[in-house]
């Protein structure tokens, strides 16, 4: 192993420790950099700490270590005091979610009705064929109509269901990313 100077391990070990949260690692670095201040020798304070990969490793243990920071007593109380308020708006948002799913489960089967409907006119037209060939035309062509108004119908929706899904689960990410810090 070259020598390395204090320099050199103390820009690795930045380098190193760039993934930690801010505050540990300006703790980390201030004490490293005061470490090397106080000693005599920068190649003694070396082959004590270890190399930067080392120290890392025992800053990054250190940090999964500690304790995370609950909540205090005042959140507590105040989760506690806006329980009424917030109980109410929770019922009222998972109703409106309720809602909106039956909805879409509405118009997903008015869409399939279309489809079966237009499917069955079509094929039930063919019987008239023999009687009156212009009607059957016509209520084929209304059969296919619909067919296909339906399909586009349910495609769109796919789409429009997708894209609230999308949104709800961000907004849900977003809420307990908010919660989570």
């Amino acid at each position: 192993m070259s020598k390395m100077s204090k320099t050199q391990f103390l820009a690795d070990l930045k380098y190193r420790l760039r993934k930690l949260p801010h505050d540990d690692y300006e703790e980390a670095m201030t004490y490293y950099e005061e470490y090397f201040a106080e000693a005599d020798n920068d190649q003694a304070a070396i082959r004590e700490l270890g190399t930067p990969e080392q120290v890392a490793a025992k800053i990054f243990a250190d940090s999964a270590a500690k304790p995370k920071g609950g909540l205090g007593a005042l959140a507590i109380i105040l989760i506690i005091c806006s329980f009424p308020i917030l109980l109410p708006i929770g019922l009222a948002l998972f109703a409106l979610l309720v809602a909106l799913f039956a909805v879409l489960f509405a118009l997903f089967a008015a869409a399939c009705a279309i489809i079966v409907y237009g499917a069955v006119s079509a094929l039930a037209s063919l019987a008239l064929i023999a009687v009156n060939p212009l009607t059957m035309f016509l209520l084929f062509g209304l059969g296919l109509f619909l067919f296909m108004l339906g399909y586009f119908a349910f495609r769109g929706l796919v789409i429009l269901s997708r894209a609230i899904w999308r949104g709800l689960a961000g907004l849900g990410i977003k809420v307990l990313r908010r919660f989570a810090k």
